[in-house]
Order: structure tokens, then sequence, then C-alpha cells
């Protein structure tokens, strides 16, 4: 089981990393280790250009988690840490809004379902219905 300290020194760990390489993305905590302040891996959001960021992450031994691409990011898995890659400002925005929503209505228990269904309806913009379809497939 991972904590919120552990996302905190992944979140560090990554920022030096890529600031060594001379390249500074926005990074931020997200999931379930950021929202219920523990969970099975840790998720970060990283914002900055593809190109750069991209193969240096498939070089650190990261692959490419096909169920979770999307037009504007692309999601990469190593071990147990996850890297939602975006370059979108907006998208970037959007998804640590949810992330933050989640976080204040979280007493360290807010289910995967809930939290999907709330980034569905704050990142793409559907209604509560359709989030709550899409959030289906997550419910416990």
């Amino acid at each position: 089981m991972k904590t919120y300290e552990d996302a905190i020194r992944a979140q560090q760990y990554w920022q030096t990393f890529f600031f060594d390489r001379r390249i500074t993305p926005q990074i931020a905590m997200v999931g379930s280790c950021y929202i219920n302040n523990k969970g099975k891996d840790i998720d970060l959001l990283v914002r900055g250009d593809r190109n750069k960021i991209f193969p240096i992450l498939i070089e650190e031994g990261f692959k490419q988690d096909g169920e979770y691409i999307g037009e504007e990011f692309t999601s990469l898995r190593a071990g147990d840490v996850n890297i939602i890659l975006t370059e979108s400002v907006e998208y970037y925005k959007a998804f640590t809004r949810a992330a933050e929503v989640c976080y204040l209505i979280s007493n360290g228990d807010l289910a995967k379902a809930h939290r999907v269904a709330i980034h569905e309806i704050i990142i793409n913009g559907v209604d509560r219905d359709t989030a709550e379809e899409r959030a289906q497939r997550f419910l416990d």
C-alpha cells in the first residue's frame, strides 16, 4: 500500500529528475494516494513537451498503458508509478481541479467510481448520468 507521503516523494523525485535534464514540466499528485491518503499505486499528472518527456520515460522503463490513452493525454506505467502525460494546459488545469474536488470531499475513502465520475464531469463536461454510466466499471 502506498501513502500520501510516498506520492510526495515520487513527485519530488520526478521534478528533480526532469530538472537535471533541463526539462521543467508541471507535476501534480493525483489519484488515490493524493485523494484518500493511500492507494495501490502513485499517480502523477505531468504537463510538458511530449516529444522530450515521452522518450525519456520509455528509456526509464515506463510502458504505455493502452487502457488509458486519450486525445489529450498518454498514460505510462513503471512499477507502482503511473504518469499521465499531457501537453495541454487546459487538460492539466481541469484534471487538477477534479483531483482537488475529490480531495476536498474525501474522508480517506472516496471510491474510484465516484472519483471517475467527478473527473468526467469536470474534465469532459458530461452530465451526471453520463458520468455515472462511464464510472460503472469501477464500482467495487
